[in-house]
């Protein structure tokens, strides 16, 4: 996609209130989950859509679009959480117009996400840091099987490493390797119960390269090595 900077739509110094959703805006809704601060399910009609604009609306046109919908936020905001949000619309301004430069769609919508994330931890901390815990658990469970670091964590749900090492102590009670540890050895009681499947391959379904390193932990967690374990539920190890 090339540089998006044919027009520059003015929106410095207009009050947030004086402008309306445009009748794209209007196509789809998400009031009603702004109504019950479900910020994922904005997060994710917002993005939906915009990606189908991509794909057949000129980048001109869907950019002019996706602005109308950071003002349309921007205003909801100002009403949602009073003193929280800058009165005047010179940063969603500034943010608009950089999204008239972005050379590459996936960028875009990063961006787009990036922005939506943060307002709704100014308008509403408590619940918008339960729905990062809510997308930082669904990653681990969806990939499970691959090696998972805090960085990874922290790219997928627009959160810096530290902060979201703070979170899971504060929600979960326990570091980030400690639930993602305690996780896999709930997966793995269940994979070793199973007849057929030799412990290395277990290890590899959690995402660990070493299978020796697998067995030392899952003693650590149970008490039984994996091997022990599965004799106690009188499975036999597969030849």
């Amino acid at each position: 996609m090339p540089n998006i900077h044919s027009r520059r739509v003015a929106y410095r110094g207009v009050a947030v209130v004086s402008l309306q959703p445009s009748p794209q805006v209007r196509t789809f809704s998400f009031s009603a989950s702004l109504d019950v601060r479900d910020y994922d399910r904005v997060s994710d009609t917002v993005l939906g859509i915009a990606r189908k604009w991509l794909e057949t609306m000129p980048p001109t046109e869907t950019v002019q679009t996706l602005e109308k919908i950071i003002f349309t936020l921007h205003h909801w905001a100002l009403a949602a959480a009073p003193g929280r949000i800058p009165v005047n619309a010179q940063q969603a301004s500034d943010f608009a117009a950089k999204l008239l430069w972005s050379r590459n769609p996936e960028v875009l919508l990063q961006a787009m996400e990036q922005w939506m994330n943060d307002l709704f931890l100014l308008i509403d901390p408590d619940r918008q840091k339960g729905q990062i815990m809510n997308r930082a658990k669904k990653y681990i469970r969806d990939h499970i099987q691959e090696p998972i670091t805090l960085e990874q964590l922290g790219h997928v749900t627009f959160t810096s490493r530290s902060h979201l090492s703070r979170l899971f102590r504060r929600r979960t009670g326990q570091t980030f390797i400690e639930y993602l540890t305690d996780l896999r050895m709930e997966k793995a009681k269940k994979l070793l119960a199973e007849p057929g499947i030799k412990i290395y391959e277990v290890a590899e379904q959690l995402g660990y390269q070493d299978w020796k390193h697998f067995s030392r932990t899952f003693k650590d967690r149970t008490g039984y090595g994996p091997a022990e374990y599965r004799s106690n539920l009188h499975i036999s190890e597969p030849e």
